[in-house]
């Protein structure tokens, strides 16, 4: 886990050491008595000027104006005051007035000879001109037509006020003439666990968000349960995985097919003679049908080609059967897991042997499973290898898969996992944006690993990431939270939107977004992932007769929806986004009917009166949705807002409010 990053320097108000009580060491006027008073001798011994006794003639004041005086040249300290002559009552001539001090300067005739002074006037008068035009153009917070959204903190009313100025966050739509970064229109999705469970609930909610992919798998071992079912179709157990692609047909969703694990005639304890199975034997026992497949013949193990088989004839029943659901096929579900795909424990090189099994059976059986759809006249796309650990191991897993000869030709996509831990909902962000394991950078990551490869269309290759969820968080379950949970997923779709236009360090700009995302999971009580269920004190999905979608639902509704952004809608990605606001995450799309900016507020902090400029939009409009999404908008709350013209664009000023997503069509 990332260490949160240290405080920022800030220097201290008290002065350093060795200027510390500096002052002392100046020449204190109060030390230095002031100079004498000249006497009248000294006076009348000044010259010819004009004595006490008479008044000066003018030619006698400007001889002294002009002549050296032989007074010393010193300044008087400024506590020093000449001593005042009584003054002159009336019918009292003859008394001699003080001699003439220095000519004393207007203020006008000291700025006119001043030029720092005349340049600082400039400067101030066009600062004040400047702040007039930024007022006319940007009006005042919260106004030009903006909007301030309903609930400031969630589930509070407090928090952190900052305000806006101009331009604080922008998202350019170049036009909507950049086709170069397009978002499949099955872009989102929701998989694993619970799908039966929940699907007469969570049936009608598919469509208002626009989920329309889906994982599902771990049935091979049940279709197939003895050595005779690999070749007698009476034998063969469909039961389950009808029943699921029935449910999958009818909720329009396209599956991605996970062909994994195995029968229990493959697994090594059950061959002549018997192997080890360490699913079974290591001290962590799990699922023994994690293990490579193995089917000893003479002495020589052809388990690989065996499981191939098996994977062929589900493609096959597929395509006779459910030939309206257009599967993509995944070979194996995370064989770089110690779970998934079981070795020794303490095996040393036990890394290596995964990947090497793993490498085989790949081999044995995609050209079996493309020759099964060839035969069948159906088009096909499988892939794999649904990588646990990405950071860890991509660089060892792609490559060696992309460039092999005997695998490369038959990737169609990669897919990968995320899931991330923070123990607090700061560290889960921080976390996210990390530039190592972030989602940027591993998303960015594996698409220069798989752009760099050797497979068909190389440098197009789809990457989905077919599972992926937040882990827990304290004090509160991010995961299902009714403030944390619709803002972490917003910020991880924001975040693999902007794989195209943001760079991470060390990173190469991704040369598309990914082909698809799937949410983990949709109902597992014991686990506590959940999109479906009832909603009670433990956010444990656990089902029963209040079922309904938890609130990471309406990330997705607000996202994909048709009512709102709807990204299904042939979309795509933005030219550039930008944000100055700290902890607010910005991403930006198109489609079909609008522009959408999709904004993700992560902090504590209210951002008042923030300029959002679309630049570019390609359109002109007047007015423009404005959607808030937080503990007090749960569903969404939503209202029409007035767009100011710019040079650049079309804006909108709005409250940001802590803690939520908000988002803008126009």
């Amino acid at each position: 886990m990332s260490q949160e990053p240290p405080d920022n320097f800030r220097p201290s108000d008290t002065p350093q050491q060795g200027q510390q009580n500096s002052w002392r060491s100046q020449p204190s006027n109060w030390s230095q008595q002031p100079p004498q008073q000249p006497s009248q001798a000294d006076w009348q011994q000044q010259g010819p000027g004009p004595s006490w006794s008479q008044q000066p003639t003018q030619a006698d004041w400007q001889q002294q104006t002009i002549r050296p005086t032989s007074w010393p040249q010193q300044q008087p300290q400024q506590f020093y005051q000449q001593p005042q002559q009584p003054p002159q009552q009336p019918g009292q001539p003859g008394q001699p007035p003080l001699p003439p001090g220095p000519p004393r300067r207007s203020f006008w005739r000291r700025y006119r000879k001043s030029r720092p002074a005349q340049v600082v006037s400039i400067l101030l008068i066009l600062l004040i001109i400047a702040s007039v035009v930024l007022v006319v153009m940007h009006g005042t917070p919260g106004g030009g037509g903006g909007t301030t959204a309903s609930s400031p903190t969630p589930g509070s009313g407090g928090g952190t006020t900052v305000t806006g100025g101009p331009a604080d966050i922008s998202v350019d739509f170049g036009g909507r003439q950049n086709h170069a970064h397009p978002i499949s229109s099955t872009f989102l999705g929701i998989g694993g666990l619970g799908m039966t469970s929940v699907i007469n609930t969570a049936a009608p909610y598919l469509p208002q968000a626009n989920l329309k992919l889906t994982r599902i798998g771990d049935f091979m071992a049940g279709i197939f349960p003895t050595q005779a079912s690999a070749t007698d179709p009476a034998q063969q157990n469909w039961s389950q995985f009808d029943n699921a692609m029935t449910i999958i047909g009818q909720n329009h969703l396209q599956p991605i097919l996970i062909l994994s694990y195995t029968p229990a005639w493959l697994q090594p304890q059950n061959q002549n003679p018997p192997q080890p199975n360490y699913c079974l034997t290591n001290a962590n026992k799990v699922d023994g049908s994690h293990v490579k497949p193995t089917f000893m013949q003479n002495g020589q193990d052809s388990g690989a080609q065996k499981w191939g088989q098996l994977a062929a004839l589900v493609v096959a029943h597929m395509d006779a059967k459910f030939s309206n659901v257009h599967a993509l096929y995944e070979l194996w579900n995370e064989p770089d897991g110690i779970t998934y795909w079981c070795e020794k424990d303490g095996d040393p090189n036990a890394g290596a042997e995964r990947l090497s099994e793993y490498k085989t059976l790949y081999a044995a059986a995609a050209p079996l499973v493309k020759q099964q759809a060839q035969q069948d006249g159906v088009q096909i796309q499988i892939g794999g290898p649904a990588l646990a650990f990405v950071t860890a191991r991509a660089t060892t897993w792609i490559p060696a898969l992309v460039n092999d000869p005997t695998i490369a030709p038959y990737i169609d996509f990669i897919s990968y996992h995320m899931y991330v831990n923070g123990k607090s909902w700061t560290q889960l962000v921080q976390k996210t944006q990390d530039a190592k394991v972030g989602y940027l950078a591993e998303f960015q990551l594996v698409a220069s690993l798989v752009h760099a490869g050797h497979q068909p269309n190389a440098q197009s290759t789809p990457i989905y990431i077919d599972e992926y969820n937040g882990n827990a968080c304290t004090p509160n379950l991010c995961r299902s939270n009714p403030t944390y949970a619709p803002l972490w997923n917003s910020l991880f779709i924001a975040d693999l939107l902007n794989t195209v236009t943001t760079q991470i360090p060390g990173k190469n700009i991704s040369s598309s977004v990914p082909a698809g995302v799937v949410y983990f999971t949709w109902s597992s009580p014991p686990a506590q992932y959940c999109m479906f269920g009832e909603i009670n004190a433990n956010l444990d999905c656990a089902t029963g007769s209040n079922d309904q979608p938890y609130p990471q639902y309406y990330t997705y509704k607000l996202i994909g929806g048709p009512s709102f952004l709807n990204i299904a809608d042939s979309a795509y990605d933005a030219n550039a986004v930008a944000s100055d606001k700290r902890g607010v995450i910005v991403a930006g799309f198109y489609t079909q009917g609008h522009d959408a900016i999709l904004i993700v507020n992560t902090t504590a902090t209210n951002y008042i009166g923030s300029n959002i400029l679309a630049k570019n939009p390609g359109e002109t409009s007047t007015t423009a949705m404005f959607y808030t999404l937080n503990s007090a908008n749960s569903q969404i709350a939503s209202q029409q807002v007035n767009l100011q013209h710019r040079k650049l664009g079309l804006e909108v000023t709005a409250t940001i409010p802590a803690y939520s997503t908000v988002a803008i069509t126009l």
